[in-house]
């Protein structure tokens, strides 16, 4: 489901923003995309409480502790209401101060409307923030999903409605807004199914349980200053290095190795709580079995997608936006190398998460980020945007192949020889399953979207057989099957296993 909201979204995006393009102008726009960019700063005041919220509530909610469940979520939603009054002061400020960034009293008054609403609509969400991460301390994802495509079918009937009609800004404002209830509604209505006896319970802002959410969140929050230096400080590096042209070619490489990691998130994103409940019940072969069994999903699909990028990268730029920007294909292979490499490991980033010990990833993190800027503006110099994409890889690699194996072992109390075998096994495999596809690339692939989509759907198909196979035991292709929908395997087809795992 997770996996379905995020292509949904994504194929929105893709078909939806011309249309907004135009109807709005290129001005207009411009206003709505910075007014995002603010408003996406927001999310910085979350300050990692989202996923303190998921680790404790999941682990309390494997113990079986019912008053220590009602604690937590009650102090979530007393720090959540404190930041959404802080979101409605920062939008007041910001929008009383837009006179002073607008050319025209025209535009300050566009910008201070438009603002205020989102920041209204940013509020909100932060006020019901608390019943999101209920949601995912109870590993529904499902239900989660499901909002999500609610809220993006309501939005994108909405914006064309508006568009439609002649409103302009302040109008997809508010359709924005408005589309985006229902869901907060549903969310919380459905916390109340799930959880009933879950009762909200004023805590002080000092109180132990205050402290211990913040210990956790301090490092998630330090981990997401850090993606901001590995990821996305490269553009204003090479705008004050190169100039505004090189920045777009080097952004065709980049917007595609952005959605490589959502895919990867949004495949591996839902063990934290899973792992947490499984450290509550102090269940250590449950939590071995379920990395190895992630991993070994997490390396084949981050392969696939990773030689994807590196195979079919060339004419997928030449159809997509021109030969003239072929110079942003070299960038893309050195970021997939480096990217797939890292993303082989997301489920330990899970297991970090889940067991609160993730400090280590933070400080990685911001090692990263730093070793980034440094690396991208020595090479910067020399080898222009390619200079950058190298910069981004090295210290990706060193901490990703060395580093965090290393930590995840010794802080899980994992053998880090069996880790390390089961890791080269996955990849090995992984590497063996794109033998085909490397023949169909071959033969096939040209800068055609028909041709690029044929070839991906038999390379997909050929590796997925030979992942099924080989990379997985039958008692995981069970688990597998087992998530399927009941009518799509029924139960009088199966396999025992399957149904055995179903049941469970």
């Amino acid at each position: 489901m997770r996996l379905l909201s995020f292509a949904a979204a994504t194929g929105v995006a893709f078909l939806l923003t011309p249309f907004v393009i135009r109807t709005l102008g290129d001005r207009l726009y411009g206003f709505w995309t910075l007014v995002g960019t603010v408003i996406g700063y927001y999310g910085l005041l979350d300050l990692g409480l989202d996923s303190a919220v998921a680790r404790y509530l999941a682990s309390a909610l494997g113990r079986g502790e019912r008053t220590e469940s009602s604690r937590i979520f009650g102090t979530a939603l007393g720090i959540y209401r404190v930041v959404a009054g802080l979101v409605l002061l920062l939008s007041c400020a910001l929008a009383l101060a837009s006179g002073l960034v607008a050319r025209t009293s025209e535009d300050a008054r566009i910008f201070c409307h438009v603002l205020l609403i989102s920041g209204v609509s940013v509020s909100l969400m932060f006020a019901l923030r608390a019943y999101s991460g209920v949601l995912t301390a109870l590993i529904r994802f499902d239900i989660s999903s499901y909002l999500e495509l609610l809220s993006l079918a309501l939005r994108t009937i909405f914006i064309v409605a508006a568009l439609s009609a002649g409103f302009k800004l302040v109008g997809l404002a508010w359709v924005t807004f408005l589309a985006g209830i229902p869901s907060l509604i549903l969310g919380v209505f459905a916390v109340r199914r799930l959880v009933p006896w879950l009762r909200y319970e004023k805590q002080a802002l000092r109180s132990p349980t205050t402290r211990s959410l913040f210990s956790y969140s301090v490092f998630t929050l330090i981990a997401k200053v850090a993606d901001e230096l590995r990821f996305n400080v490269d553009k204003p590096l090479i705008t004050a290095m190169l100039g505004l042209s090189a920045v777009t070619h080097y952004s065709i490489a980049g917007v595609l190795i952005i959605y490589f990691r959502k895919f990867l998130v949004m495949s591996m994103g839902t063990l934290q709580p899973v792992f947490s409940r499984m450290e509550a019940a102090g269940n250590q072969t449950a939590i071995r079995n379920t990395l190895f069994f992630a991993t070994k999903l997490s390396v084949s699909l981050a392969t696939f997608v990773g030689f994807g990028l590196i195979a079919w990268g060339r004419p997928f730029i030449v159809r997509w936006v021109g030969t003239r920007y072929l110079d942003a294909y070299p960038c893309l292979v050195v970021l997939a190398v480096g990217t797939t490499v890292a993303l082989w490991q997301t489920p330990s980033v899970g297991l970090l998460y889940g067991i609160s010990r993730h400090r280590f990833f933070a400080g990685a993190n911001l090692l990263e980020g730093l070793a980034n800027v440094i690396l991208s503006l020595v090479l910067v110099r020399r080898y222009g945007i390619f200079g950058v994409a190298v910069g981004t890889c090295i210290p990706m690699l060193a901490l990703k192949l060395v580093a965090q194996p290393y930590y995840v072992c010794r802080v899980s109390s994992l053998s880090l020889r069996d880790y390390a075998m089961q890791l080269c096994r996955s990849v090995a495999v992984a590497l063996m399953a794109i033998g085909v596809p490397i023949l169909l690339t071959r033969a096939y692939a040209g800068p055609s979207y028909v041709q690029l989509l044929t070839v991906g759907l038999g390379s997909g198909v050929s590796y997925a057989l030979v992942i099924w196979f080989l990379q997985l035991t039958r008692q995981e292709r069970a688990t597998m099957l087992s998530a399927l929908p009941s009518w799509l395997v029924p139960v009088e087809s199966v396999p025992k296993e399957v149904d055995s795992v179903r049941r469970q």
